[in-house]
């Protein structure tokens, strides 16, 4: 398929129309699927899974998505997030595949690197596992003027997104034009009708995620009309057009997960949970805090028994201390609205089958106040409970509004991980502030196989660990050795890209641990 010249072309595109030539409905088959009663289900068994995430895997040979794959499957997952979408800018980039490439209003699709995902389809269902497919990046700063600039590919935020269809369609400079401008829904309508009704019929198609972290601002800054009702009112309007032209897979939002407590809403005190038959509760304030309490109580006991009767008085009085100071009575950035997403009216739109959320707390504010305590064992035990607030409260609100939760991102930057580190708006290493904590590897281990735990606790639906890593990448296959083969720019030493989130292997180990403890569940064993 090749779509090449302006927007008007795709203007003319109607839903009606494309539902009937691509809305064959076969989900009812094995292999699909879908929810019910708030799970997700697999050939008639609930569905629980175990996932990473592997952005980059288009950018790589046959063999080395084979080997990945083979990777992945071995450490017992059975999901995988990858990007479905890759623009570029005036020209291709020099190695490596794109999808589109924008002149302005001129848009061509490059067929030969769709055929790079098909491979990747391809691959997935060949070893058993299933994709999320995410369809646009919230993500995409600049790197001029930049020291030590990746080559396009190797960070999370180099595949295009928002901010090119912003930049190349429009004139005000907001990035919240991606979600209101005619042009633009217009132009991303065209991509997402092309990536959808091509895999409309597969069954390594877990879900289609309509955009990763969706927010009003990006590195382009918000309009002042921006809110999070903007977000919102895109998410029923993209979720409904998918449904339209794919009756099989479901769709996913793949926004932050951030609340707006005191926000109007369009669908979340609308909606009748189709499991209660009761309009969902809202969240409040109150019920912020005492989840924080009753998190935080948790840690407390589990340290206190992890270090025995030996000084635990004093151990438990010095770890509530800690907690009271790093307490916030503020909604903070993960309540107030104040990132233009309302989690909780998203989940409630008609065509988003489950809720989601994420967890980077080296790079957004989720409510939680400073912390200045020097002893690592209360940095550990409150990462633990800060990230286990969290994950508790979504599986509040995926259970008011009758939907499976999934945690569709999560990750925790380490000390050794550190001079890698680049933040999801950035494209250079960051440098924290002098004595910044930062835990060891083996403490992210401890972090992850209690936040994971904690999913499981809840009943999440899913978990996708951010991100995967794969080496022994680039070698040579005499068997089966094509050009394609020959360069991939962004394999460094035989390594997947690292911006700081690389799976250790401490968090590979919990995420597969993780995995085990799910075996029974369809398709987890």
């Amino acid at each position: 398929m090749r779509f090449t010249g302006t927007l008007a072309a795709a203007l003319a595109l109607l839903p009606a129309v494309l539902a009937s030539a691509y809305g064959v409905k076969r989900n009812a088959e094995p292999g699909f699927v879908t929810t019910k009663d708030g799970q997700f289900s697999l050939d008639g068994e609930p569905f629980q899974f175990t996932a990473t995430n592997a952005y980059w895997l288009h950018q790589l040979s046959d063999n080395d998505i084979d080997a990945t794959f083979a990777s992945i499957a071995e450490a017992g997952l059975k999901v995988v997030t990858t990007w479905a979408f890759d623009d570029v800018v005036d020209e291709p980039p020099p190695y490596g595949t794109f999808f589109q490439l924008f002149k302005g209003d001129q848009i061509t699709i490059n067929e030969d690197g769709l055929k790079r995902l098909d491979a990747v389809v391809n691959s997935a269902e060949k070893h058993g596992i299933k994709l999320v497919m995410s369809l646009s990046n919230n993500w995409f700063p600049s790197t001029k003027d930049c020291d030590d600039p990746k080559p396009h590919g190797f960070l999370s935020n180099s595949y295009g997104g928002a901010d090119v269809y912003v930049g190349q369609l429009c004139t005000s400079g907001f990035h919240d034009e991606f979600y209101t401008n005619e042009k633009v829904l217009a132009a991303f309508k065209n991509w997402v009708k092309t990536v959808v009704t091509r895999y409309v019929d597969s069954k390594a198609i877990f879900s289609w995620q309509l955009m990763n972290d969706p927010r009003c601002s990006s590195t382009l800054p918000a309009s002042p009309q921006c809110n999070t009702q903007t977000i919102t009112k895109w998410h029923a309007e993209i979720s409904s057009y998918i449904k339209s032209i794919d009756c099989n897979h479901l769709v996913g939002s793949g926004d932050g997960g951030f609340y707006c407590v005191d926000c109007p809403k369009l669908f979340a005190c609308n909606t009748t949970n189709p499991v209660t038959k009761r309009a969902p509760t809202l969240l409040t304030m109150d019920e912020v805090r005492s989840t924080r309490a009753e998190v935080e109580k948790k840690a407390l006991d589990r340290l206190t028994e992890k270090m025995g009767k030996r000084g635990s008085a004093s151990l438990r009085a010095s770890l509530e201390f800690a907690f009271k100071r790093q307490s916030d009575d503020g909604n903070g950035g993960g309540y107030d609205g104040s990132y233009g997403v309302d989690s909780e009216d998203i989940g409630s739109a008609p065509d988003v089958d489950y809720s989601s959320y994420q967890y980077f707390p080296d790079q957004n504010s989720y409510g939680d106040g400073g912390y200045d305590s020097r002893r690592r064992w209360e940095h550990v035990q409150a990462a633990i409970a800060h990230g286990n607030t969290w994950i508790d409260q979504h599986a509040k609100t995926a259970a008011q509004i009758g939907k499976p939760a999934v945690f569709t991102g999560f990750g925790i930057i380490t000390q050794e991980q550190l001079p890698k580190f680049i933040p999801f708006n950035s494209t250079e290493v960051f440098c924290p502030a002098k004595d910044t904590y930062f835990p060891t590897n083996d403490e992210q281990g401890e972090i992850y196989s209690a936040w994971l735990e904690e999913t499981r606790c809840k009943n999440n639906g899913g978990v996708v660990q951010y991100q995967w890593k794969q080496t022994c990448l680039g070698e040579k296959k005499e068997s089966s050795w094509t050009r394609q083969d020959m360069y991939s720019p962004i394999i460094v030493g035989g390594s997947s890209p690292d911006d700081g989130y690389a799976a250790t292997p401490q968090a590979i180990s919990s995420v597969s641990d993780n995995a085990q403890s799910q075996v029974g569940s369809n398709g987890s064993s």
